[in-house]
């Protein structure tokens, strides 16, 4: 049996390139300006990347090409990453670093690697930083991997393209259902045009119109944090549910991992809770963690365990879809 020899990603790369510094504008001065924050969802969208001012030799220089990879290189999402594929005329920021593959190597295959979460696990234990986690070009090109012949490598990836397009469409389907979401609360809760308005009697005070019997709140009137924290360390054996931000990324399924595994602290997960995460907050991670299926479940500290408060006649998923439409609407 052949076994595919193991390579490290570096060698599979012909170019590893520090990304763009400049000012992001909304205005179309130039290129699309692919940034940190436009590669950690799902999908890049690029109708909501920025522009900015580049000079000719400068677009060449950074001009982002079909297979290429970028990578962030700092942040709490460093070793997020995306290869680039049906993108508009862009060049990528100084804090991405791109990676430019060998023609006798498929990009979709070793693109799905570099964008897997066993990437982003490797990158997170071999970071620096302590205020500011970072990752120079040397680390973020360290990976080892296994790597098939290149008709392997064609037909792994044609196997997880398809798998991707399916993925691509049904992201796009739930994000017009998101965006009618947060129409639809906007509606009711901002504009106050909800079912029965006409005939509504409304009342004014400091803080505005309202209809009455509402009241003004906070956030917090709404929902309380869970703070009960547990070392899964002292458990080396027990099997937990670990919601973090690479899990969250990669497909908001919590990593299956024991106690021996887990290095710190985390937040325990109570029944009915929504996760709110601190961290990159224009990012809606919002996760409402589905049934244990029969382990702990245990939440990173990027992650605030919210519970809906005693005051609020509602269901986690309600405090959810509040939570994802209140990010929208407000940040």
């Amino acid at each position: 049996m052949n076994v595919w020899p193991e390579v490290v990603l570096r060698d599979l790369c012909w170019k590893v390139q520090y990304g763009y510094t400049a000012s992001a504008s909304k205005a179309e001065v130039g290129p699309k300006f692919l940034r940190i924050t436009d590669i950690v969802p799902d999908l890049i969208d690029w109708e909501s990347v920025p522009y900015c001012e580049v000079t000719e030799k400068e677009r060449q220089k950074y001009l982002l090409q079909e297979g290429d990879i970028v990578v962030a290189r700092t942040g709490a999402t460093t070793g997020w990453a995306k290869r680039i594929k049906n993108a508009p005329e862009a060049v990528f920021a100084s804090y991405l670093v791109r990676l430019q593959l060998r023609k006798d190597v498929d990009a979709g295959f070793v693109g799905a690697v570099v964008e897997s979460a066993m990437y982003k696990e490797f990158i997170q234990k071999h970071m620096g930083g302590a205020a500011q986690p970072n990752a120079n070009a040397q680390v973020l090109t360290s990976f080892p991997l296994r790597l098939p012949p290149l008709p392997t490598q064609r037909k792994i990836a044609a196997i997880l393209s398809a798998y991707d397009d399916l993925i691509e469409n049904n992201t796009r389907r739930v994000r017009v259902l998101e965006e009618m979401a947060r129409a639809l609360y906007r509606e009711w809760f901002v504009e106050f045009r909800f079912p029965g308005y006409e005939g509504a009697e409304f009342v004014e005070d400091e803080q505005g119109r309202r209809p009455k019997g509402w009241e003004w709140g906070t956030f917090r009137d709404a929902a309380v944090v869970f703070s009960t924290s547990l070392n899964p360390g002292n458990f080396p054996e027990e099997e937990f549910e670990h919601f973090s931000l690479p899990a969250f990324d990669a497909g908001q399924l919590p990593a299956l991992e024991n106690g021996s595994e887990i290095k710190s602290n985390k937040n325990r997960i109570p029944k009915d809770c929504v996760l709110l995460p601190k961290l990159n907050p224009k990012i809606p991670r919002v996760w409402l963690p589905p049934a244990s299926k029969g382990g702990r479940q245990i939440a990173s500290t990027e992650f605030l365990p919210l519970l809906p408060s005693e005051a609020i006649p509602s269901t986690g998923s309600t405090v959810c879809v509040r939570l994802r439409n209140f990010w929208s609407v407000w940040l």
